[in-house]
């Protein structure tokens, strides 16, 4: 299997990482510096292209470029792509009527990874065009799944509707790790011991959910005391609208995915 990526940004390079290492293929990379190119061929055993007008035909090509360079992109692969070419794309926003529109190309993925994918511990939310055969599609989430778990979705507004959440969702993550952290260091404790303690509060508690049957809402009660430390902390939380206002933000980003859609 010969795959093909344009672009070595974070995503696409994670994926071409982890299919280096898990599957029997043969990978061609291409960037407009070849610098990032040929570092990550050479990481991966992978060939780093210089000319896009060399590019070999591929069965598979990543496009990990930014979503503005498309239609440069187009312009350039004309000769490339055919009838049996299967576009996977990553570019945040852009449906696949303007890719097929671009590139002319009916058999196209749509994926939406989030940054735990560089550890192949990620969620990349999946659309597959009504072109491509089960078989293709088998092979297609093999290819994904060793960055993450892969969740197939019969519309695209569904990819869209849950980027707030999966795409980025780690930054909200990081960001109230980021209070916490602040707070104990603001008590006396040590930067080093705040941050440590954070880590392994939110990779145990993620963890422990992980294999319990439990729901969200049970496992905060199991934490809960009536009247109790966490009781206070949560009330407050509510009394501030920390629901409402995390529902607001989210939908914030939802109309914002919309206004960038291509």
């Amino acid at each position: 299997m010969k795959l093909g990526f344009f672009g070595a940004g974070n995503m696409n390079s994670a994926i071409a990482r982890a299919i280096a290492g898990e599957f029997e293929s043969k990978s061609y990379i291409y960037t407009p510096s070849f610098f990032s190119a040929q570092k990550l061929a050479d990481e991966i055993g992978a060939t780093a292209i210089k000319n896009l007008k060399e590019f070999p035909h591929c069965d598979i090509y990543f496009l990990g470029m930014k979503p503005q360079q498309l239609s440069d992109f187009s312009e350039l692969t004309k000769s490339l792509l055919n009838e049996k070419s299967i576009i996977i794309s990553m570019l945040a926003g852009v449906s696949t009527n303007t890719i097929h529109r671009s590139l002319g190309i009916e058999k196209i993925v749509r994926v939406m990874p989030n940054t735990p994918s560089l550890i192949g511990q990620g969620v990349l939310t999946t659309y597959f065009s009504k072109s491509l055969l089960d078989n293709q599609k088998k092979v297609i989430e093999s290819l994904l799944s060793s960055c993450g778990d892969v969740f197939v979705f019969a519309t695209e507004d569904e990819i869209d509707k849950t980027t707030c959440v999966t795409g980025s969702g780690p930054a909200y993550f990081f960001e109230f790790c980021r209070i916490l952290e602040g707070y104990l260091v603001e008590q006396g404790i040590s930067q080093k011991s705040s941050n440590l303690m954070v880590k392994q509060l939110f990779m145990g508690s993620a963890m422990l959910s992980n294999i319990n049957d439990e729901g969200f809402e049970q496992l905060r009660n199991n934490v809960t005391s009536k009247k109790g430390v966490t009781f206070e902390a949560l009330e407050s939380f509510k009394e501030s609208g920390l629901e409402e206002i995390t529902n607001k933000a989210l939908a914030s980003a939802y109309k914002r995915t919309k206004e960038l859609s291509l």
